[in-house]
């Protein structure tokens, strides 16, 4: 099967958007260790490209047990998505306040409760990347209201649907313009000005669902036109960093549209006749098959590494130590996976059996 089909048949997963998952999660690495100034800069829209994807993915649930049963069941939801983020999520604080208290430590309760209610978006938690967690807990009850709501008063295939998740983004949009126009700090991080992000990923996955002759106007027309202005696009902004007026006044939309063409691209890509894959494209769907794990761990690892004097330099040396940092955080993620996050959803498909 190829690199962008759209179903893995082994494990029934999104083979593309792992493969887009992979990406990202890379992305993000290479924010957090210059291994060149580019990439350096680049690698915050890794977390961009999560939203998408993560909108596109949940909504495509709810779309899918709706038009099953008619209806959506909100509770196992919740529950269902609970054992997949918490899990491993307050493993990592449970590790980290030990080791505090080991370490002899004063743990930092004004930094640790914000983690553990997921408000570390607003105020300071015990980590700098657990804040795109907080806007993804706060984008599900989002959606959760936004669909009881719709399920209540028209069908979701609705067309009502698409213009009110358009308005919501439109209004983010417009919210981030003003606080842009006051000055206003904090526009990154907070989940008012970045949850457009993820909507823009339930948008596709509505258009996907049930208006995909849309897409293949895409697909039979322009798709690697969007393809190459997509890449482009997310190359500019490679160059700014997310700090910059121009990225947060309009870039941010910029960026979420240029990854919403990233997963229309793969979504509509042909399959193509059953081959081997390449070594990158492998390697890039098993990061992404692991990508939150690896998402949790790769600070913590780079916190290690440093505390053993392993960390940026240049050369030879800044590339090796990179290499050993991206292998660390993968066999990092690969193992508390392994371990606590994979038994955990063995556990939810067995008691809370998905309906979509």
């Amino acid at each position: 099967m190829g690199l962008f089909s759209a179903i893995n048949v082994k494990n029934n997963r999104l083979g593309g958007i792992d493969f887009l998952r992979g990406i990202a999660v890379l992305l993000v690495i290479c924010r957090h260790w210059n291994i060149c100034d580019f990439l350096g800069h680049a690698g915050w829209m890794g977390v961009d490209l999560f939203f998408v994807l993560s909108g596109f993915l949940i909504s495509g649930l709810l779309f899918s047990e709706n038009e099953k049963h008619e209806k959506i069941n909100f509770l196992r939801f919740f529950i269902r998505r609970g054992f997949k983020i918490y899990p491993l999520f307050y493993m990592l604080i449970g590790l980290t306040v030990i080791l505090y208290y080991f370490n002899g430590i004063a743990i930092p309760f004004k930094n640790l409760l914000p983690e553990l209610l997921f408000f570390q978006n607003y105020y300071a938690g015990l980590y700098l990347h657990t804040w795109s967690l907080a806007i993804e807990e706060h984008f599900y009850i989002l959606l959760i209201i936004c669909f009881f709501i719709l399920t209540r008063l028209k069908p979701l295939k609705h067309i009502a649907t698409l213009y009110i998740l358009l308005c919501l983004m439109s209004a983010v949009f417009l919210l981030r313009i003003f606080l842009c126009y006051i000055n206003a700090g904090g526009i990154y991080f907070t989940t008012h000005t970045r949850i457009d992000s993820l909507l823009a990923g339930v948008v596709i996955s509505y258009i996907w669902r049930y208006k995909k002759e849309w897409l293949n106007i895409f697909y039979t027309k322009a798709r690697y036109i969007l393809l190459v202005i997509s890449i482009v696009c997310l190359s500019i902004f490679g160059f700014f960093e997310p700090n910059n007026l121009f990225t947060q006044s309009i870039g941010f939309s910029i960026i979420y549209l240029a990854c919403s063409l990233l997963l229309v691209f793969v979504l509509t890509k042909e399959s193509s006749p059953e081959k081997k894959s390449g070594m990158i494209s492998r390697s890039l769907r098993f990061m992404g098959f692991y990508s939150y794990a690896i998402y949790l761990g790769h600070l913590p690892v780079l916190n290690i590494l440093n505390h053993f004097g392993i960390e940026e330099g240049s050369g030879i040396k800044n590339i090796v130590y990179f290499f050993l940092y991206v292998l660390l955080c993968v066999i990092t993620g690969v193992i508390f996976s392994e371990l606590i996050e994979q038994p955990f959803l063995k556990l939810r498909n067995k008691y809370f059996v998905s309906k979509a």
